[in-house]
């Protein structure tokens, strides 16, 4: 079997010990911390699907009045050096734990600031180097971000509501949900990449929009379908594509709409009605009836549940394109599995 789908089809099986193994005892210095103004800012960083992945994990601490940045590593590193202060909890999120970026930061930052390690591998140089540390207990993986990047969703939402005093039973029930919704689509992972290979007759000129939690669907899947498939996709907010990206609507372009969370669904649906109105193909990706739109169907999910479905088909996407694009899916050409070089 490919290796990629082999990952692809373990996500459920991943999903389940990211829940069983999670333990929010060994946040509570963090957390106290965090209480008492020792620490009075947040910044998340990370590169790839670690950086996408930890996006829903800012919103729940932004929306409870946390200060919180997201940035990705390497500008946090060169660009705005001046946000990690002793104060600062500086939330490293990797899957390998030894990418280029995350090792040069914490060199550089780890006796400035307080550091949170989310990553996969306990001898990672950022699990050794944090001041506290949390597993992905994603397992082995062997190609393009699957079950890390699911888990990297799971476990940094629990983190992020432990950080915040939040109530995780209501996560971890839907997270639970999406490990079982995730299991029965995949079963039929054959069926929906023939689906999808039917629906998207030409993925050169791709693009993949979301809002909200699903933003961080819309980026992951433009970095999946790059890396998996070898395809120009791009990952945009719905609203940002708007703002000049519209004029590429046209019969040649494909467009890819997350419906996302109930409170700005009614616009994505509206984007691709309107998408449908230049010519272009636009599908809506949801998990509920799409009245009349045309769609590309995945699990239903609720909370973090919504953007591990999102992914779904985005993964069987990536099939049909790399076969008809003459590649291996999910084989590295250039890089690998850890970027060591800047």
């Amino acid at each position: 079997m490919n290796a990629y789908l082999a990952d692809i089809l373990a996500q459920p099986s991943a999903m389940r010990a990211a829940l069983d193994g999670f333990d929010q005892k060994l946040l509570r210095d963090v957390t106290r911390r965090l209480s008492d103004g020792r620490l009075d800012r947040v910044v998340i960083t990370g590169m790839g699907t670690s950086l996408f992945g930890s996006y829903p994990a800012w919103q729940s601490l932004a929306e409870h009045g946390v200060a919180a940045w997201c940035i990705e590593s390497a500008e946090l590193l060169h660009s705005v050096t001046r946000l990690i202060t002793p104060k600062t909890l500086l939330w490293v999120v990797s899957q390998s734990g030894r990418s280029a970026e995350i090792v040069a930061l914490l060199e550089s930052a780890s006796r400035a600031a307080f550091v949170l390690a989310s990553t996969n591998d306990p001898a990672s140089p950022a699990a050794k180097k944090a001041h506290a540390w949390i597993s992905m207990r994603a397992g082995q993986e062997h190609t393009v971000a699957t079950k890390t990047y699911v888990n990297t969703l799971i476990i940094n939402r629990l983190v992020a509501l432990s950080l915040v005093g939040g109530n995780l039973d209501a996560e971890r029930k839907q997270a639970a949900a999406a490990a079982a919704a995730a299991e029965v689509y995949l079963q039929d992972w054959e069926a929906h990449t023939r689906r999808l290979e039917g629906q998207i007759a030409d993925g050169n000129r791709l693009i993949i929009v979301g809002r909200g939690i699903s933003l961080a669907s819309a980026e992951t899947a433009g970095l999946i379908l790059k890396e998996a498939a070898k395809v120009t996709a791009q990952g945009l907010s719905a609203a940002q594509f708007r703002h000049g990206p519209l004029e590429l609507a046209d019969s040649t372009l494909t467009v890819l709409v997350f419906e996302g969370e109930e409170r700005s669904a009614h616009l994505n649906r509206k984007l691709v009605e309107e998408l449908q109105g230049y010519g272009a193909r636009a599908f809506l990706i949801t998990g509920k009836d799409p009245s009349g739109l045309p769609c590309i169907p995945c699990p239903a999910g609720e909370g973090i549940g919504m953007p591990i479905a999102d992914v779904l088909p985005i993964q069987m996407l990536s099939f049909p394109l790399a076969s008809r694009n003459g590649f291996e899916p999910g084989v590295f050409r250039h890089s690998g599995k850890v970027t060591t070089n800047e």
